[in-house]
This record gives C-alpha cells, sequence and structure tokens, in this order.
C-alpha cells in the first residue's frame, strides 16, 4: 500500500510548482476522516466532529490543522503558502518513512519508552538516552545526555563502555537526586557503534550510537531520518513535536 502511495506521491513532484499547492496526506486523525495516510486533493472531503481535528502534510511542506467540527473540502488548507521552499523534494524521498511514523506515533502512545522490572523510562525530549532507548541518532558535534525517571538517592558512578576500537572504559559521577546528566566534555565524543551505560548498581544497556549529518532540515524531515536510521523513540518525540506546533487555519 505504501509503495504505490510513494510511486503517486513521487509522479506528483514533476509537476509544476503552481499544480503542486492542492495535494497532501493526513499524518495526524482524531475523530475525523480520511484517516492517518490517506492522499487527499482540493476537492477530497473532510468530516471532523467537534473535539477532533486533522492535520494535512501538503507537498509544498506545509502543515495544516482544522479543527471539528467540520464538514467541507481540503482546498483551503492545501493550497496555503508552505514556509519550506524545498520541502517537496525532501518530501519525495521520506514519504513512506513519514507516514510510516506518523501511523506508529497515533498507535503506540504509551510505548516511548521501555518497561522494564515494571518502571517506564519515558524520554522527555529527542536528546536523551534513557534505558528504553537502542539507537540513538547524534548530529554533528553534539553530545547527548543521560536520562531516567528514578534518580539516586545519592551520588552514583555512571560507567560508558565501548568494546571495540577504539576501546573506551569511562567513568563520571551522576548526582543524587538529578534525574539527568550530560557527556562530560572531557571524555572523548561519542561515535558510531555500539556501547554499554551503567548506573550504579542497576545493570548494563546497550545503545547504538548513530551519527547524521544534517543542515537545518525541516523537522518531519529530521523525524523520517531518524526513524529511517533505526531512532524511532527520537523520530516519534521530533514528529509530536512538530505536530503540536501546528497552529488551527
Amino acid at each position: 500500500m505504501r509503495q504505490s502511495i510513494y510511486a503517486l506521491f513521487g509522479l506528483s513532484l514533476l509537476i509544476s510548482s503552481t499544480a503542486l499547492g492542492g495535494e497532501g496526506f493526513i499524518i495526524e486523525a482524531e475523530k475525523a476522516q480520511p484517516g492517518i495516510g490517506e492522499r487527499v486533493k482540493d476537492a477530497s472531503p473532510l468530516a471532523i466532529e467537534a473535539g477532533g481535528h486533522i492535520i494535512i502534510m501538503t507537498i509544498t511542506g506545509r502543515l495544516a490543522r482544522i479543527h471539528g467540527p467540520y464538514d467541507g473540502t481540503a482546498e483551503r488548507q492545501l493550497n496555503i503558502k508552505s514556509d519550506f521552499d524545498d520541502a517537496p523534494s525532501l518530501l519525495g524521498k521520506l514519504t513512506d518513512s513519514i507516514l510510516e511514523l506518523a501511523e506508529k506515533a497515533a498507535n503506540s502512545e504509551d510505548q516511548l519508552g521501555a518497561v522494564k522490572g515494571g518502571d517506564r523510562e519515558r524520554a522527555p525530549n529527542p536528546d536523551v538516552i534513557t534505558a528504553g532507548t537502542r539507537n540513538f541518532c547524534l548530529e554533528g558535534s553534539t553530545l547527548p545526555s543521560f536520562f531516567t525517571n528514578d534518580p539516586p538517592a545519592s551520588d552514583e558512578n555512571l560507567i560508558v563502555s565501548r568494546r571495540s576500537n577504539p576501546k573506551q572504559n569511562l567513568r563520571t559521577n551522576w548526582p543524587a537526586q538529578a534525574n539527568s546528566t550530560a557527556w562530560p566534555e572531557r571524555w572523548p565524543p561519542p561515535q558510531n557503534g555500539r556501547y554499554l551505560w551503567t548506573l550504579g548498581s542497576r545493570g548494563s544497556e546497550a545503545i547504538r550510537i548513530v551519527k547524521v549529518f544534517q543542515n537545518n532540515v525541516w523537522p518531519l524531515e529530521r523525524a523520517g531520518i531518524y526513524f529511517d536510521r533505526g531512532c524511532e523513540v527520537q523520530a516519534r518525540l521530533i514528529f509530536r513535536a512538530a505536530l503540536s506546533a501546528v497552529k488551527p487555519n
């Protein structure tokens, strides 16, 4: 299904910029039709109940939010000028990823962290590593932070090790009552590959660092890139933040 959507989307990119304004995809829908992943055009009917909403990702790089009650077409929302002149080419590469991410974000509200021993570690933002993080995308020279919902009662050791070359065994202090601590600047910067990290006696957590290099990208492009690299927790958080920022049209 998504392959056919992607093919149709690719063909649409060959049309002139004037014609591109009237097409898009539903990426969030609550008490509304069409549902997530559906392609809409100017004349496509939208039916939104009171208390519901729809968010459309247009192929000119615009996010449009419509609140219910609403019973009409998508024309006005699809033809608002984009803030991202290069968004069509970006979307052409990442449409499948963004649509799949939209479905996962809608169906997996309670899976942004990991259940372990009855406790849930939930990442508060896409820039922290938790016990539930398995792949962590890192941009450029930025350094990550480590986060826990269950801060230690007293100072504890944070140990981060790397088994492959260059082998590393790094140690720092995690302060008492602190939910997070940053990767110390005195440590060598993280590299692509697998690491183990341990807070006190809680047991080791495995993580894979994935370095990504990008500049000034559109938020949904960033989410799609992270999703493609396997950094799903971060991708969902970036995706939801982008949608939360969309004001009703």
